[in-house]
C-alpha cells in the first residue's frame, strides 16, 4: 500500500517518526502536484489552501485525510478530517470525522497503518 503525505515541517517529521508497518510505503511531498496518482491514500497536512485544493483533492478518488477543517460537512466525499492539534500523530487515538459513504475505505487505511482511532460520522 502506498500512502502519500503532503506536509512540511513538524507534521512531516511526526509522520516520519511513527512506526510504519511492513507492506506500507510512504512518500513525502510538499505540494499536491508532486503526489503520485496511484496512491491508496493521501494525508493532506498542510495548514493552508485546502479550499483552493478541494477540486484536486476530490479528483484523487482515493481516501484523503486532511488536518482539521472548519466545515466538515462540506468536505468532498473521499475526504476525512483528522484533529489538527499539535502532536496529534503521537496521540494514542487519532480523531477522525468521515462521511458514511467513505468510512469503510478510511478505516481500512487506518487499520493497515495499525493506528488506533475514534471516528465520528458526518451527516
Amino acid at each position: 500500500m502506498l500512502i502519500v503525505v503532503i506536509a512540511n515541517g513538524e507534521d512531516q517529521k511526526e509522520f516520519q517518526d511513527k512506526e510504519i508497518p511492513e507492506g506500507v510505503q510512504v512518500q513525502f511531498v510538499t505540494t499536491l502536484d508532486e503526489a503520485k496518482d496511484e496512491a491508496a491514500a493521501y494525508f493532506y497536512l498542510l495548514d493552508n489552501n485546502f479550499a483552493a485544493q478541494a477540486n484536486k483533492i476530490e479528483a484523487l478518488k482515493a481516501p484523503v485525510f486532511v488536518k482539521g477543517s472548519t466545515n466538515v460537512k462540506e468536505l468532498p466525499s473521499n475526504v476525512a478530517s483528522i484533529s489538527p492539534w499539535p502532536g496529534f500523530l503521537f496521540a494514542e487515538f487519532i480523531e477522525v470525522h468521515a462521511k458514511a459513504e467513505n468510512l469503510e475505505s478510511i478505516l481500512e487505511v487506518l487499520n493497515k497503518l495499525q493506528w488506533k482511532y475514534n471516528y465520528t460520522l458526518i451527516d
